[in-house]
């Protein structure tokens, strides 16, 4: 079963979530190397930048300042 498309998405307590649509600029080599990670893994490369950005968010994913 592919990934799931048609505007929702993960839930938040308990109710569907509704995805929305960003623009954002990358630098071609960041594209480039997304899209080639996502290749290896299976997955539309906007997929995978939505799944970064939210393991992000939600304290999965810690940036360091150094």
């Amino acid at each position: 079963k592919g990934p799931r498309r048609g505007g929702e998405g993960q839930t938040l307590k308990g109710k569907k979530v509704k995805s929305i649509n960003i623009n954002i600029r990358l630098q071609q080599t960041t594209l480039i190397l997304l899209k080639k990670k996502a290749v290896k893994l299976g997955f539309p490369y906007q997929t995978l930048a939505a799944s970064i950005l939210h393991r992000y968010v939600t304290g999965h994913i810690i940036i360091s300042n150094t």
